[in-house]
């Protein structure tokens, strides 16, 4: 007797795997300049989710130093005019938005080519 659960995941795993065609088969069909602007975003994405190794761990110190100092940042209260204030990281985008975002892309490509 199968399981509901081994069902449910049966069906998942087939969608995930049309998913997966579908974009593949949308890809290949791109032009060559957005295959390679896809495969740059793809690039980027990776190195944005890498965690970057810090040359010292911080003493608890250093890391109150280090809150205290984006605390400062953060409520505009810093007397160096050097220093430069971070930006809030950009909003959020769902697949449908960069989806809509690439035919954009590429549909302005293809006028170019014309």
């Amino acid at each position: 007797m199968v399981s509901s659960s081994t069902c449910y995941n049966s069906k998942l795993l087939e969608i995930q795997e049309s998913e997966t065609l579908i974009a593949m088969y949308i890809f290949n069909n791109l032009p060559s300049n957005a295959q390679q602007l896809v495969k740059n975003l793809e690039d980027y994405t990776v190195a944005v989710d890498e965690l970057l190794a810090t040359e010292n761990i911080l003493d608890d110190n250093e890391i109150v130093d280090m809150v205290l100092a984006d605390a400062q940042i953060e409520t505009n209260t810093i007397n160096d005019s050097e220093e430069e204030l971070e930006e809030s990281p950009p909003a959020i985008i769902t697949i449908t938005e960069a989806y809509e975002a690439l035919k954009k892309v590429i549909r302005f490509e293809e006028q170019l080519a014309v």
